[in-house]
């Protein structure tokens, strides 16, 4: 689980990783801000803010990004023109799924690297954004700076744009993903796991 060093200084209960939520009634009556925009830290927003929480998003993105629904009514020339994939509509995704190594082969890295960055970034289902959108409050372009106790409340420090503002939550939940150990992988050579690249 990955937390931002920002937040980790708090630690639990107080900021907790969204993969260690509790149940979403645990936190009714209570501030909570939800750092991040893709599917876990949209679903938690939406089940938190249904069990009767006051919750705000905070996310670094300038929006939201939501993923399209079934479309069950398209007809057979919308089919051919973006035929659906694992990964989304379109023939880029077909070979990007079913394809890799050809795609890899044909499409340059420049192109590659940009389509994957614009499409497959932090997002939510497509039946989320009806319980997300006009009833949880996002603030954009947001980033944590820092966060500290004060008293039983989470003050967090935030920059947006030049400027920092401070908020305060009862709790602050990291929906911030997971950095992927590759010395976890047991079932992978020694030798591969020394070969691979990390940043």
């Amino acid at each position: 689980r990955r937390v931002p060093e920002e937040l980790a200084q708090v630690g639990g209960p107080h900021v907790v990783h969204s993969a260690l939520m509790a149940e979403p009634a645990a936190y009714r009556d209570q501030d909570v801000i939800v750092v991040g925009r893709g599917q876990s830290a949209l679903q938690w927003s939406a089940l938190l803010h249904e069990a009767g929480a006051r919750v705000r998003v905070l996310t670094r993105g300038d929006k939201l990004k939501w993923n399209g629904g079934p479309k069950p009514d398209r007809n057979w020339i919308d089919k051919i023109r973006e035929p659906y994939s694992g990964l989304g509509a379109g023939w880029r995704d077909i070979a990007i799924a079913e394809l890799p190594q050809v795609y890899r082969a044909v499409v340059p890295a420049r192109k590659r690297h940009r389509h994957v960055s614009d499409s497959f970034g932090p997002s939510g289902a497509w039946w989320l954004r009806s319980r997300v959108e006009n009833h949880i409050p996002t603030i954009y372009n947001a980033t944590p700076v820092g966060a500290r106790l004060v008293g039983d409340k989470v003050t967090l420090t935030v920059r947006i744009g030049d400027a920092e503002q401070e908020l305060q939550a009862d709790r602050v939940i990291a929906a911030t993903g997971f950095k992927i150990d590759l010395e976890r992988l047991d079932y992978l050579d020694p030798a591969l796991i020394a070969a691979i690249g990390r940043e």
